[in-house]
């Protein structure tokens, strides 16, 4: 009868109580669960959305700098076009100037080669005995 007693007592004071209970705390332990866990998403989003938001301005950032290397590469790339087609006009006027000297240099040639025959073998004192060819005989080349 003692022991009757006894579960009666602990079912009266409290025990019933707890297994009524039980299932509800269960229930709320799992809702405290849940809303730790979609606090710790939301954090955890947020520090996401932060680390997104970075890298959208470094890619920016980036592609300014992309930008400014590809405009000094086409302006570089247009003072090497100058240069090339200044260097073909001085190659072409030096290739000119150079048959222009070598047609100069076969004048002087020429010139030189007749000053030479002229002086060898033409006298232009007149009465003088050794003149080569005699007066009235020379008939230039």
């Amino acid at each position: 009868m003692d022991w009757i007693s006894t579960l009666i007592g602990a079912l009266s004071g409290g025990g019933i109580s707890a297994i009524l209970l039980f299932k509800q705390n269960k229930s709320s332990a799992t809702a405290d669960a849940i809303d730790k866990l979609l606090a710790n998403i939301a954090t955890q989003t947020d520090a996401f959305d932060k680390v997104l938001n970075s890298k959208d301005i470094m890619i920016e950032q980036l592609n300014d700098v992309i930008n400014q290397k590809t405009q000094v590469a086409m302006d570089n790339q247009a003072k090497i076009d100058k240069l090339t087609r200044e260097w073909q006009e001085r190659d072409y006027e030096f290739a000119t100037m150079k048959r222009q000297i070598k047609g100069m240099q076969t004048i002087i040639d020429n010139f030189e080669a007749r000053a030479k025959h002229a002086e060898n073998n033409i006298c232009e004192v007149t009465g003088c005995e050794l003149r080569k060819p005699k007066l009235g005989t020379y008939k230039p080349k």
